[in-house]
């Protein structure tokens, strides 16, 4: 379960990057999806054909999540439609994340400047055994979390993003 402390630890590892704005997304696999953060550069796929994608990105994997407004639900993993989420991937593009917070009900909180809210299930109430989300960082880190709510704070490495984001530092 994820504690206080790994939730103030991942705040902070990610202070560096909140910052970068939403770029788009895609959901994918039915209710999975990514948004990526801080512009796009070319990389290369595990099967090695190229791709773009986000100087950082956030995954969601096989988890109940919810996006929404204040004014309620707008989206949910159990009804999302490829064409609801890329409304709701259009109204996150331009902001920022402002942080991450944990609720009552087991939901790690992702709140953007903008006033949308994404909920992600901490209870692992669909009976995950695997990664329900992770970051990739622009500095090559990968962080995940386990559905039980437990952070791997070193879950990976990606050299192909940490060299490019080495590089636009360099440009600036």
């Amino acid at each position: 379960m994820m504690s206080s402390d790994h939730l103030a630890r991942l705040n902070a590892e990610l202070q560096p990057f909140l910052h970068l704005p939403c770029v788009g997304g895609k959901q994918y696999l039915g209710s999975m999806f990514f948004l990526d953060f801080g512009g796009r550069f070319n990389a290369t796929a595990r099967g090695g054909r190229p791709i773009e994608i986000g100087v950082m990105t956030l995954s969601i994997r096989n988890v109940a999540w919810w996006i929404h407004q204040k004014s309620g639900v707008d989206l949910s993993a159990e009804q999302a439609s490829p064409e609801q989420f890329d409304s709701v991937a259009r109204s996150l593009e331009g902001t920022t994340i402002a942080g991450l917070t944990i609720s009552a009900e087991r939901r790690l909180r992702i709140e953007f400047r903008n006033a949308w809210l994404l909920a992600v299930d901490l209870s692992n109430q669909w009976s995950t055994d695997t990664d329900i989300l992770e970051i990739a960082a622009p500095d090559g880190r990968l962080i995940a979390i386990r559905s039980n709510g437990d952070v791997l704070f070193d879950a990976g490495f990606d050299a192909e993003r940490s060299s490019n984001w080495k590089r636009s530092r360099l440009r600036h």
